[in-house]
């Protein structure tokens, strides 16, 4: 027989899902033997599938166990038998998976393709796996065009074997073993599955990392779609706290195992010299592109790197961000993360372990980037500055919002805490104004703070203008950003129905998202007042030049703007501005000079202040220029790009400084521990934290009782400790 591949196949019970398996393998696969593996079935069960494959001489060979003896043993039991029969190619097949025509010869073209491939493994329906369609699209750049799987498994392989057909994408980490083939060269190298690992789960990650060390390559077929009930078998032998238990203590012990591998994984950026340029990590709060603070940051990555500096970005997850840092050639990874805000207070005792694992989820890509320093564009984020303390690199946070009183953002502690907690994770804070410098500085002091103004280019026109207001008669104005109660937008549609009552021909355009009750409530007045003809909504605008360009005046009702981009773009358009007098906004606005300001809710005093304009299109120009020359004079790049670029190489020169002076590094991985486990409502696990000392560290470290040694490992590196309960996980512990 040619090129045998032996498919390895454990069971226990579940025939149903065992025949259907096989019965796949028999109509898609050639030149194969089923090594069926019954792992004390019950007789009828194990009865009804050898019936199967005898009746349709589908070609097996059945190691019968009288007891379970889970899945690592079992599996090994078959392996020897393929190594023992000549097989090329081993591949280990859960019994609840379906194959499809052509699986197997293409994952074998793989394997073959490369000498150094020595394992190949498929894409999945969606379940947990990382292999999933859905995980694979949302977190790998080379599998963000994945079409949409529609729960038809079979059409879906056909669809990406047509489109994929050829394509690969090695694989820097682990693949699942649900279906995997392995060159038989692989297993007379390393061997078989390690059984340290009990009846299951982790044993995967172990042999591939055991491969990867040997030199091996790991490949996924692109064009290879397997079907996958997740862990059907497991499910019906184990509860969820049982699975949930093995995982986490199979997973430490692997990382354990393999942990100078693990944390020496870097990568290669290309066109990155480290003796020439600093290499900055930019932690952005969102992946999508629907707020100036996300502009601002992409301004900023154009404006260092034409200053020779290396940016990267971290976002949370995939949008508009990805297509513009695409175009930039800027190295970006996908790193799931949360925000420190809560929907209420409630929320707050519980949010502590996602934070930790936000903390896991950007120390990882930290870890693997290896920047000079950590950037956090925004002060919704904190799992920035916290990865940054444990890997012991400069932070610096970029505070753009109030929080509290623009955004009516929610966050974990109050708003002294958060002051302080931003001052004691930083090496420089940057406010983009004054009205937040203040803000935040009348708690925590101004060292080490600056205020770097955006740099705000001159918005600029599509090739085809589309006129986007109703009238080439009316008055025009245009109010910009999310449509929520802080944006004030409200005032803008008041002070507009009270001008038509008065006869002025004036049009209101909103554009941006909807929040829904307030959108909703702005709704209802449009109707009440018959105001569609005058007032509308626009929706998200991408290019906000065109509506820019044919407006009038642009208004500015925020009841708290941070900074206040979109005034500083109509100035550049040469548009006069009527802004709030509070926050960021009142700063750029100079009364009667290049626009007017009003009091958050007078809607007659901006009523009247739009009148002047109105009536006087003299006014309009004469502010309009005024604008565009207060906005060239303050907000260039060199004012913004040309200073944070300072700010960072003076952090990186503190740091080396310190370095050089000698780190206590012992003494900073306890104070970030302290930092974290302030996240927790759990007192009892401050309390163990706060009774560490450095010789029960050190006893940790050299401990043989692995779990022990464990926990340093993770108080180390910040991978995620928290994988059981932190309070539980850790009392259990830290007292041995």
């Amino acid at each position: 027989m040619k090129k045998l591949s032996a498919i390895i196949t454990p069971t226990w019970n579940n025939e149903d899902y065992t025949i259907r398996c096989f019965d796949s393998i028999r109509k898609n696969t050639k030149d194969y033997k089923i090594i069926w593996i019954d792992n004390g079935s019950e007789k009828e069960s194990r009865e009804k599938v050898k019936k199967f494959l005898d009746e349709n001489n589908v070609p097996y060979e059945l190691i019968q166990n009288e007891e379970n003896l889970g899945f690592v043993k079992a599996t090994n039991q078959g392996m020897k038998r393929a190594m023992e029969l000549g097989a090329k190619y081993i591949v280990l097949e859960n019994n609840d998976t379906e194959v499809y025509d052509g699986w197997l010869d293409r994952m074998i073209e793989v394997a073959e393709s490369d000498p150094k491939v020595g394992l190949v493994g498929p894409i999945t329906s969606p379940c947990d796996s990382w292999q999933s369609v859905d995980n694979l699209r949302k977190s790998h750049n080379e599998f963000s065009d994945l079409p949409e799987y529609k729960n038809n498994p079979e059409e879906y392989s056909q669809l990406i074997k047509d489109k994929y057909r050829g394509s690969v994408v090695e694989s820097k980490i682990q693949i699942a073993f649900f279906s995997a083939l392995i060159k038989k060269d692989v297993v007379e190298k390393i061997g078989f599955l390690s059984e340290e690992f009990g009846v299951g789960f982790g044993d995967d990650d172990d042999y591939c990392i055991r491969a990867m060390k040997e030199g091996w390559k790991i490949f996924l077929a692109k064009d290879v779609f397997v079907f996958h009930n997740h862990r059907t078998t497991f499910k019906s032998i184990y509860s969820a706290d049982e699975i949930k238990g093995m995982l986490n203590e199979n997973k430490h012990k692997y990382k354990t195992k393999h942990d100078e591998f693990l944390n020496n994984e870097k990568i290669d950026l290309p066109g990155y010299d480290k003796n020439k340029q600093i290499l900055v990590t930019f932690i952005s709060h969102s992946g999508g592109i629907s707020g100036g603070s996300e502009k601002s940051l992409l301004e900023l990555i154009d404006g260092l790197t034409a200053r020779n500096f290396y940016c990267t970005v971290i976002i949370p997850n995939r949008g508009f961000m990805e297509e513009e840092l695409k175009k930039r050639g800027t190295y970006y990874e996908v790193a799931p993360f949360r925000w420190w805000t809560v929907k209420d207070s409630g929320e707050k005792n519980s949010v502590h372990e996602e934070l930790i694992d936000s903390l896991a989820n950007v120390f990882i890509s930290l870890k693997r980037i290896n920047p000079d320093v950590v950037y956090s564009n925004t002060s919704v984020i904190n799992a920035g500055a916290l990865a940054s303390k444990i890997l012991g690199k400069p932070h610096i946070w970029h505070i753009r919002e109030f929080g509290e009183k623009d955004h009516g953002l929610n966050f974990i502690y109050d708003f002294p805490k958060r002051a302080r907690y931003i001052k004691e994770n930083s090496d420089h804070i940057i406010f983009n104004s004054n009205a937040v410098k203040n803000y935040y500085c009348n708690h925590i002091g101004s060292e080490n703070t600056a205020i770097a103004c955006n740099n705000v280019p001159a918005p600029k026109s599509g090739k085809k203008i589309k006129n986007m207001f109703l009238r080439s008669s009316s008055f025009k104005m245009a109010i910009i950003g999310v449509i929520q109660e802080g944006k004030g937008q409200k005032d803008a549609v008041l002070a507009t129905g009270g001008l038509i009552k008065e006869g002025y021909d004036v049009e209101l355009i909103l554009a941006g998202n909807v929040e829904e009750k307030y959108g909703k409530e702005i709704s209802n007045f449009i109707e009440e007042n018959n105001l569609k003809e005058n007032v509308r909504f626009l929706g998200y605008v991408k290019n906000t030049a065109d509506l820019i360009k044919e407006a009038d005046l642009g208004l500015v009702c925020s009841k708290n703007e941070a900074f206040g981009r979109v005034a500083v773009e109509f100035m550049l358009a040469s548009k006069p501005i009527i802004g709030t007098n509070t926050g960021g906004t009142a700063e750029l606005v100079r009364e009667g000079v290049n626009g007017f300001l009003y009091s958050p809710g007078n809607v007659e005093e901006l009523k009247e202040k739009i009148k002047i304009l109105l009536n006087n299109k003299e006014k309009i120009k004469e502010m309009g220029n005024a604008g565009l020359d207060f906005a060239r004079e303050n907000f260039s790049d060199e004012k913004y790009s040309g200073k944070i670029a300072e700010i960072i190489k003076k952090a990186c020169k503190d740091k080396e400084n310190k370095n050089k002076s000698g780190v206590d590094y012992e003494n900073l991985i306890m104070q970030t521990m302290k930092r974290i486990v302030r996240l927790s409502e759990d007192n009892k696990m401050k309390e163990e934290i706060n009774n560490l000392d450095k010789q029960e560290i050190e006893m940790m470290r050299n401990s043989k009782f692995w779990k022990l040694r464990n926990i340093y490992v993770y108080l180390k590196n910040g991978i995620k400790f928290a994988l059981f309960s932190p309070g539980k996980f850790l009392r259990k512990y830290l007292k041995k």
